[in-house]
């Protein structure tokens, strides 16, 4: 990425959090409509969460090893190497997490090291990350790129999958509200908290 680019999504990201400054902030809980998911359409969902999860744990794996710096990674790659059910290394491709996606599970690990850190400066006793059989929260940073709904608003899109997912809870947000932040969470079937300004 060129240092004009760079430049002008500083300025943008700069302009979007002084604007919203002004805004109120609320969140929602949009459902999945189970009732209309095929298998294939379902699959590539839990895809994501399964990958998303192998990205995470194999992160963890590399910050075992004292020489890896976990705050110069670059997450934005395909393979990654993780255990299967013998505990044996295996290579796997990400064919469905987006690289935004990626990005964000990189930062949420960071974020809780860095309050890992703060809670051990101020003399509490912590632990370490560990790595995770299921990881059922997807962040979903940027709305109309990472996630984005249908015109009429019944039906959301994630990145890097084809399909669209009717989803119900739509009708109770503002119509001059603006899409923020989101996570897509797996709890009984699939929903999205949605962070929307207005």
């Amino acid at each position: 990425m060129n240092e004009s680019k760079n430049n002008s999504i500083s300025k943008s990201l700069k302009a979007t959090r002084q604007r919203r400054k002004s805004l109120a902030c609320k969140t929602y809980e949009l459902k999945f409509d189970m009732s209309h998911i095929s298998n294939n359409k379902l699959d590539k969902i839990n895809q994501l969460f399964r990958e998303s999860k192998w990205l995470y744990n194999h992160i963890l794996s590399l910050n075992e090893n004292k020489e890896f710096n976990i705050f110069k990674f670059n997450p934005l790659i395909e393979k990654v190497i993780t255990l299967d059910k013998d505990k044996n290394k295996v290579e796997k491709d990400l064919e469905i997490i987006g690289s935004q996606i990626k990005q964000s599970v990189h930062n949420r690990m960071l974020d809780s090291i860095n309050g890992l850190a703060k809670l051990k400066a101020k003399g509490y006793k912590v632990g370490k990350l560990k790595f995770k059989s299921h990881l059922n929260s997807i962040p979903l940073k940027q709305a109309g790129v990472t996630y984005k709904f249908s015109k009429n608003k019944n039906q959301v899109k994630i990145q890097n999958i084809k399909s669209w997912y009717r989803i119900n809870g739509l009708k109770q947000i503002p119509k001059d509200a603006e899409f923020a932040n989101a996570t897509l969470v797996k709890r009984n079937g699939m929903i999205i908290y949605g962070e929307f300004v207005y």
